[in-house]
């Protein structure tokens, strides 16, 4: 929605609910940035596997996190693949395996700023 002719139409659409935070990423890893939320009432991430901008049972959903913490997405390990992480507070924890679980020893959990910063994930 940037507001430049593209010869491509802008979309309006609804998906999730009241309340829940807005995340993309390559879902799949088809080359496509699709859409998906992360429920902060429960910690559940729902993505939009299929890009049609509704929800389908065949979508992705998985709980990583816990209610009130912030989504993060990016490609922690360098891979070409999206994955997840969240942040609470300072403490910031990465799903660097990608299997929507976190796995000590393979994911990682650090703490770096404070609780008053916001946080930026950049290619």
């Amino acid at each position: 929605m940037s507001g430049v002719a593209t010869g491509k139409q802008d979309l309006t659409f609804w998906y999730g609910t009241t309340g829940d935070v807005p995340v993309v990423g390559d879902w799949g890893s088809t080359g496509v940035t699709k859409i998906g939320v992360f429920r902060n009432a429960t910690g559940a991430w729902y993505l939009d596997n299929f890009n049609n901008h509704n929800y389908l049972a065949a979508d992705q959903t998985f709980v990583y996190g816990s209610p009130g913490q912030t989504p993060l997405v990016g490609d922690w390990d360098g891979s070409g693949t999206p994955k997840f992480g969240v942040i609470n507070g300072p403490t910031w924890v990465l799903n660097i395996e990608g299997t929507q679980v976190y796995h000590s020893g393979i994911d990682t959990q650090f703490s770096y700023g404070n609780s008053s910063m916001q946080c930026l994930v950049g290619h």
